[in-house]
């Protein structure tokens, strides 16, 4: 009681009230989110534009993590989680506080891609049938499509992160779709798709199981799984979350149809019944049958990455420290902004920024005339400054459609700084000359 009483003073406490009397959250400073994070506290700190492939943690999530490895040492892997039960337990409520949903409805994973699988496979789709996406799509999907030999129909989203609704709505009225899989913002530009609500709607009106790819988004805009009304969501927690690599979770709406068949189960995710013949019958084969574990625990397994989950959960609690994604989402998409307009000063050296729409986050791809991104970012990065590449592969349909090939992407997060974007485009220019 006393736990939950601090916990919401501290809540409290990152409260202020808008003009109009409505609570508002107010992030914590760039300064002590950057004196918690050790790569960005000491006298040459990161260069860090990589979040959108994994952000650096805060030190105390690395020592969540440390003390459940020292516990396993200490006393044994069983023994250790055996101890941090209730603590492994109250990260399912974290996570479901998060996203607005049940703690039922949420089943760890090792990634977002296969937590998303776990939700898709769990549909048993027919071969030929029809699924519905965008061009933004990421290609492990588009993987899942080609395995289970679906018929893959793109919808729009046009430059204001509008889903074309009238097409979409008239794919579910004159065909049989299997299943309506949307990414929230693709990996390769900073696009938001800004109206996920209505297609879910449209779904729920048409009772299409709706799959949400949320990899890019949870942490970094808000994400309301009620007010999306998907099936199902899948989340990393490398990326906006701050957590660990190798963890992730997967929500399932306990109604939904993707609960009546999980693709896999094993001894925990459900119960096996044995029914041996009668010596009547003693030549005929036993009979098995499984029962299912209530809610989304259908789809765990009975091993876990312990740590890394427990890293997890204190990943998600410090974003409610810090003020939750309504006070973060302003300032990464603020962020966003102002490293495209200093990178569109850089055209003199053949960049150009190729994000497209006016809903638009953290994430800011850019491409070269005259140099291979490849090389500039291994050029980057030995000047102590991270940010990744995105190849044409990795969103094939937008890719194909636009003629875009490998770009590089520096990806913002609440942490960084308006002198450090600057910084990064003198040091992108001095590269560029060379």
């Amino acid at each position: 009681f006393t736990h939950l009483v601090f916990h919401s003073i501290a809540i409290l406490s990152r409260l202020v009230l808008a003009p109009r009397g409505w609570l508002v959250a107010r992030m914590k400073s760039t300064a002590a989110l950057r004196a918690e994070t050790r790569a960005l506290a000491g006298k040459e700190p990161l260069l860090h534009l990589n979040n959108a492939g994994a952000s650096l943690p805060p030190a105390c999530v690395v020592d969540t993590m440390k003390a459940h490895l020292d516990l396993e040492e200490r006393i044994g892997g069983y023994e250790a989680h055996a101890a941090q039960i209730s603590q492994c337990e109250q990260v399912y409520h974290s996570i479901a506080r998060l996203i607005n949903c049940s703690p039922a409805e949420i089943a760890w994973s090792i990634s977002a891609t296969h937590a998303w699988q776990l939700a898709f496979y769990s549909l048993r789709l027919a071969p030929d049938s029809c699924i519905v996406t965008t061009d933004i799509e990421y290609y492990s999907n588009l993987h899942a499509f080609a395995h289970c030999k679906a018929q893959v129909l793109p919808v729009n989203v046009d430059d204001r992160g509008l889903v074309d609704l009238s097409h979409l709505q008239t794919l579910l009225k004159e065909r049989s779709i299997g299943c309506v899989c949307m990414s929230h913002i693709p990996t390769n530009s900073g696009r938001i798709i800004a109206n996920l609500r209505d297609v879910g709607t449209l779904c729920q009106h048409f009772t299409v199981p709706f799959i949400v790819d949320a990899c890019q988004s949870v942490g970094q805009v808000q994400v309301d799984v009620q007010d999306i009304q998907c099936d199902a969501l899948s989340a990393t927690g490398r990326k906006y979350l701050r957590g660990p690599r190798g963890i992730g979770f997967l929500y399932v709406r306990k109604n939904s149809c993707i609960m009546a068949n999980p693709v896999f189960t094993d001894g925990f995710s459900s119960r096996l019944s044995v029914q041996l013949p009668s010596t009547e019958c003693a030549a005929d084969p036993p009979r098995l049958s499984l029962e299912h574990m209530p809610g989304a625990a259908r789809f765990e397994t009975w091993e876990r990455p312990v740590a890394a989950w427990l890293g997890l959960g204190r990943a998600v609690d410090y974003l409610f420290e810090c003020g939750g994604t309504a006070a973060l989402q302003p300032r990464i998409q603020s962020l966003g902004q102002h490293l495209r307009a200093a990178l569109c000063a850089l055209s003199d050296c053949g960049v150009k920024v190729e994000d497209k729409g006016d809903s638009l986050g953290g994430i800011v791809s850019f491409s070269l005339a005259h140099h291979q991104p490849t090389a500039v970012q291994e050029s980057l990065q030995a000047k102590r400054v991270n940010v990744s590449v995105s190849p044409p592969a990795s969103t094939p349909l937008d890719t194909q459609r636009w003629g875009l090939g490998a770009v590089l992407r520096a990806s913002v997060h609440a942490y960084n700084t308006l002198e450090e974007l600057d910084q990064f485009c003198g040091i992108l220019r001095s590269v560029l000359q060379k």
